[in-house]
């Protein structure tokens, strides 16, 4: 897991505040996953289902990126980038 940790950390150095001005579709469709992600993290961190809810923050966000790197060819947009990273590490902070 510490190797999944500082490749995340060098993940968001590396990305944060980096990409396109303009937005497309794609942005919101991740925008809007990323707060159904969130939804779902905090009703497991609401439940005491810590397990279930570092899945979410750490796991999911993980896919989150990945999907939406592929499908913009690692040209995502700066604010939705940078969104998804500050998210996943609130997400991650009580852990």
């Amino acid at each position: 897991m510490k190797a999944k940790i500082e490749k995340f950390s060098k993940f968001c150095i590396d990305s944060y505040g980096k990409g396109r001005e303009e937005k497309k579709l794609i942005d919101r469709w991740a925008i809007s996953e990323m707060n159904r992600i969130i939804a779902e993290c905090t009703k497991f961190m609401e439940e005491t289902l810590f397990r279930s809810a570092i899945q979410k923050a750490f796991f999911d966000m993980q896919n989150l990126i990945k999907w939406y790197s592929r499908r913009t060819n690692n040209e995502w947009n700066k604010e939705t980038m940078s969104r998804i990273i500050e998210n996943s590490i609130l997400l991650l902070t009580p852990f």
